[in-house]
């Protein structure tokens, strides 16, 4: 259900996930670190929390580590993974299922997501390719935790 909480229910603050930040490339070192992030107390409508169980390194992640490829810093990188399911907001999937999700989330609502077209969304945001910050850092697969948004396709 919308504005359902995650965690135990007993009352005590959700648990915490860890995420491996991606800081920048020095000198052909990639800098990183790893933050302890709390898990959202709410999920959105048609979102999902889950546990990352697997996830791939992508020939755009070993690019964006040797300073090949530039991405916002600092970043939560990776975006293949299977997660099993913590919590969801969308009936057909429930905890302990182990799914896989696309690589984006668009918004759903534009033109071109309503026309079948949400990979050119305008607001279409990558799993491993965003900027972490307040309300996107669970946006990458290498942490223990990935929160999939409502224009994400999960199977």
């Amino acid at each position: 259900e919308v504005g359902a909480a995650v965690g135990s229910g007993d009352g005590k603050p959700p648990y915490e996930s860890y995420c491996m930040l991606y800081l920048g490339t020095v000198d052909g070192t990639p800098q990183l670190s790893c933050v302890e992030t709390p898990l959202p107390v709410v999920l959105g409508a048609d979102e999902i929390i889950g546990r990352v169980r697997i996830a791939t390194v992508c020939g755009s992640d070993i690019h964006t580590l040797t300073g090949k490829r530039h991405e916002a810093v600092p970043s939560v990188l990776g975006h293949e993974a299977v997660v099993e399911v913590v919590r969801s907001n969308r009936a057909q999937f429930r905890a302990g299922q182990r799914v896989t999700f696309s690589i984006g989330n668009s918004c759903m609502e534009c033109h071109l997501c309503r026309s079948g077209m949400s990979q050119k969304c305008p607001s279409l945001k990558k799993y491993g390719h965003s900027q972490y910050s307040a309300g996107s850092e669970l946006s990458g697969c290498y942490a223990s935790h990935i929160l999939l948004g409502r224009g994400t396709t999960v199977v």
